[in-house]
């Protein structure tokens, strides 16, 4: 402290002790503040991408359903991939929620897991549909199910 404290008047030192107290106070609620508005777009970038993703899946499962599988587009098989990619990460910021119930988080990571999964498993379905489609990318345990199915 600049002045001596023996030095002030009582009501001084509270003034000053409610002056330090509300600074502190509001640096730590600019801080939640901050990190609440960087959780909330996180979850709306979250949402979007499932949103896409839930889109493009139902449009899938219609051409599926229809036997139709090689009128889908190459940037729905684009919005696919991109978010085939961003389920890990989706997944740690996710996990990185500390406030939020864990038998939650744990659900939806299956869920996210599930997912993953199924979109694998649909990109071999629509790899046999669009043999010639150079934006499927398959891994080899994928490539060898294609061929397998493929050659049925």
């Amino acid at each position: 402290m600049p002045e001596d404290i023996y030095d002030m008047d009582i009501n001084e030192i509270i003034q000053k002790v409610l002056k330090d107290s509300y600074d502190e106070t509001q640096k730590d609620l600019s801080y939640h503040a901050e990190k609440v508005k960087f959780y909330n777009e996180a979850k709306e970038g979250i949402r979007e991408e499932m949103n896409n993703a839930r889109e493009i899946m139902s449009e899938f499962m219609e051409l599926e359903k229809n036997g139709e599988l090689s009128k889908i587009s190459n940037n729905q098989i684009e919005i696919i991939n991109k978010f085939e990619k961003k389920i890990p990460s989706i997944q740690k910021a996710i996990e990185g929620l500390k406030f939020v119930d864990k038998k939650k988080i744990t659900q939806v990571i299956k869920d996210l897991n599930k997912i993953k999964k199924d979109v694998k498993n649909k990109r071999i379905k629509i790899k046999l549909a669009n043999p010639n489609t150079p934006n499927i990318k398959l891994s080899l345990i994928q490539k060898l199910k294609y061929r397998k199915t493929k050659n049925l």
